[in-house]
């Protein structure tokens, strides 16, 4: 019904710039709680490359245990 009373209005374009969402989203007060918690980044990534070395040497071992495996035969 609306529509129909303000049809040029009913039509009428509209947009919302990146700048109106990120704006929003940046008040959102949980996202905001999440965003300022203080992270200790230093020792996550000193766990992921320790992670990623142990992942690393494991696949070589395994490589390794296949290749003699074949040999034998």
């Amino acid at each position: 019904q609306d529509s129909q009373a303000f049809p040029e209005e009913a039509q009428a374009d509209w947009t919302v710039s990146l700048e109106h969402i990120l704006a929003s989203l940046l008040t959102e007060q949980s996202l905001v709680n999440f965003f300022e918690k203080p992270l200790d980044m230093k020792s996550k990534l000193e766990n992921a490359k320790i992670n990623q070395y142990n992942l690393k040497t494991s696949e070589m071992s395994h490589q390794s245990q296949s290749e003699l495996k074949l040999s034998n035969l």
